[in-house]
């Protein structure tokens, strides 16, 4: 890393609180927004932890998955599918574990449903509501 990297980085630092509580009241109203849609799962904190949601990620079950990341995408709405697969499918892990997708059923599973929905910092409130309408909408 470079001296004007290292110096870029800790500029970008100081400004970590506040973004980490950004992210906080985005995934805030989605949850709220969407607690009590049936076809979705909403991500979980357990009490004791504290998330800095870097993504939200939401599973949409019963294989909509892809048709509301169209419905979305329609909205001019972005989402992000960051986990396509299992580590058993990496490339790297091939001919390394002995295990197949049959025997990691949840991997699978979680891997056709998850999808990320915008929760930056410069999300705003309107935009917010404007994608909890439209998830609310499809389902």
């Amino acid at each position: 890393m470079t001296d004007i990297s290292a110096a870029l980085g800790l500029i970008q630092l100081k400004k970590l609180p506040r973004a980490n509580k950004a992210r906080a009241r985005n995934a805030k109203s989605y949850h709220d927004g969407l607690e009590d849609v049936e076809g979705i799962q909403l991500p979980v904190v357990p009490r004791h932890c504290r998330h800095v949601w870097h993504q939200y990620t939401i599973r949409v079950l019963d294989g909509k998955r892809d048709g509301l990341r169209e419905h979305l995408k329609a909205k001019k709405i972005g989402t992000g599918v960051y986990y396509p697969a299992g580590l058993y499918e990496n490339p790297v892990y091939k001919g390394r574990l002995s295990q197949n997708s049959k025997a990691f059923p949840e991997t699978g599973k979680a891997c056709e449903e998850v999808l990320s929905i915008p929760v930056h910092p410069l999300v705003r409130r309107g935009d917010i509501g404007r994608i909890v309408r439209e998830i609310r909408a499809f389902f």
